[in-house]
């Protein structure tokens, strides 16, 4: 694998561009589409690789299931992730405009699939 860093010690001392955020939505909505749970979304989770990949690690309590709200708790849980990292470490980049291009990554798949 590319060198790669966690989401969280990525938004440590840099910022993301809004074209990261939005792939990185993309990533999870992807695997919301599968019906692909991933139990403990957070920011420690997910890769960010060179060139612009990105990789979800930690599936242990994952499962396959049909879609619904749980979607929806699950990004609520990545949201809370990122908070609390900005709340625990000094100089975190992550704020609502992220939040918002995170969203419009997601959306972007639901959109196309639609």
């Amino acid at each position: 694998m590319p060198a790669a860093r966690t989401l969280s010690d990525t938004i440590t001392g840099a910022t993301l561009l809004e074209e990261a955020w939005q792939r990185i939505g993309a990533t999870i909505a992807g695997f919301h589409r599968a019906g692909v749970q991933h139990a403990d979304l957070n920011a420690h989770n997910i890769l960010l690789a060179e060139g612009g990949n990105v990789f979800v690690l930690d599936f242990d309590r994952g499962r396959i299931r049909e879609r619904g709200v749980w979607e929806q708790r699950v990004l609520a849980r990545l949201r809370r992730s990122l908070l609390k990292i900005r709340r625990q470490r000094v100089n975190v980049s992550f704020n609502e405009r992220d939040w918002a291009a995170f969203l419009a990554g997601v959306d972007s798949v639901e959109t196309r699939n639609a």
